[in-house]
């Protein structure tokens, strides 16, 4: 679907041979895009906005530190003592020389604004929906393996995944079917939005936890709530372990009296407006 905007037009992409395409098979012909570099000021040249060969070094400097538990959020003024996280990596790396203080500070604003931006948003709404649907916060709270709870929050992460759109511009003209897309053009993926397509999904709107008992989607990228291929969210890697642990123990947790608490207020509502994640 081709969108017009002010500068020009975006071409909006949701099914998931689409997807596919442009952050898999045919990635090498798509880069971050201008729409990014508006970030520019504030991620600098971390890893959200980076491109090209210095991407490939930040990304294996920084990949094995999303094999540990958490990402230690601290100033690196404050760390008294090593650690086995992504921080440390990123420490070692600017002590070693392979990556400047400037860069070093990029890279921490992005796991800021990034990382946990992204999990509170998935735990805020797994509590909204253990809120609207008592009987899972039921079987959250007896879940004992955690094996029920990851599918309430694969199934928060199909119906609110914290990166509701993917912005990628063409360097060379690509074909999709019978329609072509030009060189240079700003192309627009929302997840949002390929979760919640009709041929996709069985009653795509509805929040149901069971829909994942027979597990992923058969198209595999049906479901990408941290994009997908080689740009994938550096921590959306982990998303089956460490990260999926971390969601599930603290939605078990909160459940218990999250009920209590909210059915005084009101829900929220979504707006739309400039940012990273669905609100």
């Amino acid at each position: 679907m081709r969108l017009p905007v002010i500068w020009g037009e975006v071409f909006l992409l949701t099914h998931p041979d689409h997807v596919e395409r442009v952050l898999v098979s045919n990635n090498a012909n798509y880069w971050k895009g201008r729409l990014f570099r508006r970030a520019d000021f504030l991620f600098g040249d971390g890893l959200v906005l980076n491109d090209g060969e210095s991407w490939h070094r930040q990304r294996r400097i920084m990949q094995p530190g999303f094999h540990a538990d958490r990402i230690v959020g601290r100033i690196v003024a404050d760390r008294t003592e090593p650690r086995d996280d992504v921080l440390e990596l990123l420490v070692a790396a600017a002590s070693d020389g392979a990556m400047s203080p400037r860069l070093l500070r990029d890279e921490i604003i992005t796991l800021l604004f990034g990382g946990y931006e992204a999990t509170a948003h998935t735990l805020a709404w797994t509590w909204y929906e253990l809120d609207r649907h008592p009987d899972v916060a039921d079987r959250v709270r007896a879940d004992t393996d955690g094996s029920f709870t990851r599918c309430v929050v694969d199934e928060v992460l199909r119906l609110y995944p914290p990166f509701w759109e993917v912005l990628r511009s063409s360097y060379e003209e690509d074909r999709f079917g019978d329609h072509v897309l030009p060189a240079g053009a700003s192309v627009l993926l929302v997840p949002w939005m390929t979760h919640r397509r009709p041929e996709l999904w069985d009653d795509p709107e509805r929040f149901d936890p069971q829909r994942w008992r027979n597990g992923p989607p058969t198209h595999r990228h049906a479901y990408y709530p941290f994009a997908a291929g080689q740009r994938m969210c550096i921590g959306g890697r982990s998303h089956g372990s460490s990260s999926s642990s971390s969601y599930a123990g603290s939605a078990r947790s909160s459940a218990r009296d999250w009920r209590r608490v909210t059915r005084y207020g009101s829900g929220p509502r979504a707006r739309c407006g400039p940012g990273t994640g669905s609100r």
